[in-house]
């Protein structure tokens, strides 16, 4: 039972934590955006300087063709990026986002076409999706920066309804357990009366 009431209240805390996230993100998705940008930057500096110092402390006449410096070097410079041109980088993600809605939908669209060449009657609805596909890529290559912030509010949506989503089946099953529980009990007194 003590297992079952920690696992609920881990449970809770995430849900709790998935639902504040979400709130964030929702409210203030630019500013979120570029603090994720931030840190992605300050571990990428963090990730290049472990390198120069494990290059500069080690014997390389016995470990040669290890490329620490160089790894050290890019990390540390795309740290450095990230933080020069977090719009950028922000606006990336949604391009290539958007290429891969867009091939995706290409290819549906030739799978459509198949359909037509095949005579089957239901291509019309996959030629639908197709172009709605292509039609949502291209949004999101056009416009990049707008579409990072729809995209991090629908993130921030999709944590609000994951954590409330999780903390009521927790509750509910919580209830559950406590009800199964009080029956089971109420079945062992009367046979101990009995």
């Amino acid at each position: 039972m003590k297992t079952l009431k920690k696992l609920k209240w881990n449970v809770i805390i995430s849900s709790v934590i998935y639902v504040a996230l979400g709130v964030i993100l929702l409210i203030w998705p630019e500013m979120t955006a570029k603090n994720i940008c931030y840190v992605v930057g300050v571990i990428s500096i963090a990730v290049g300087v472990v390198n120069l110092i494990d290059y500069i402390r080690k014997d390389y006449s016995v470990d040669a063709y290890r490329y620490n410096l160089v790894y050290g070097m890019v990390f540390i410079l795309l740290g450095i990026f990230i933080f020069v041109k977090v719009e950028t980088v922000i606006s990336i993600i949604p391009v290539l986002l958007g290429f891969a809605v867009t091939i995706s939908g290409l290819l549906k669209f030739q799978n459509a076409v198949d359909l037509v060449r095949m005579k089957y009657s239901g291509w019309g609805i996959v030629m639908i999706v197709s172009i709605l596909n292509i039609a949502f890529g291209i949004v999101l290559i056009m416009n990049p920066f707008a579409s990072a912030m729809i995209l991090f509010i629908c993130i921030g949506i999709g944590m609000i309804y994951s954590g409330v989503s999780d903390l009521i089946a927790t509750i509910m099953l919580s209830r559950s357990i406590k009800s199964i529980g009080r029956e089971i009990q109420k079945a062992q007194d009367q046979n101990i009366v009995n």
